[in-house]
């Protein structure tokens, strides 16, 4: 990754999110690419400095805990539901390179048909 001050500021493909998939495609789009091709790939993701993360409570702390205190979580509120008996609940989505899985790991859980 290069600054902002070093980088062009024109750009083949814009990709919007480096989740995932955005990273993943913005990966297949550069290596589809001709390496005589001089076209850019640029990826935006919204994320907070590095420098003001504190490195030991990341070290220290469990997904769901660290999801809740960062900053580098959205939380986002469900309506109320009544299959959560009328509650809400607040669901973290990761914000900055990795998406969520920055903030859980990849983890997923296959769901059992009823």
């Amino acid at each position: 990754m290069g600054s902002p001050s070093s980088a062009s500021n024109i750009y083949d493909y814009i990709l919007v999110g480096g989740g995932i998939c955005g990273l993943a495609l913005a990966s297949r789009l550069s290596r589809l690419l001709p390496p005589s091709d001089t076209k850019q790939v640029l990826v935006l993701e919204p994320s907070v400095d590095p420098a003001t993360v504190d490195s030991e409570h990341i070290l220290s702390s469990q997904t769901s805990h660290l999801a809740r205190e960062l900053r580098q979580s959205y939380q986002l509120t469900v309506a109320p539901n009544r299959n959560l008996g009328g509650r809400s609940a607040t669901v973290p989505m990761g914000k900055g390179l990795g998406g969520s899985a920055a903030i859980n790991g990849g983890a997923w859980t296959k769901w059992l048909q009823e």
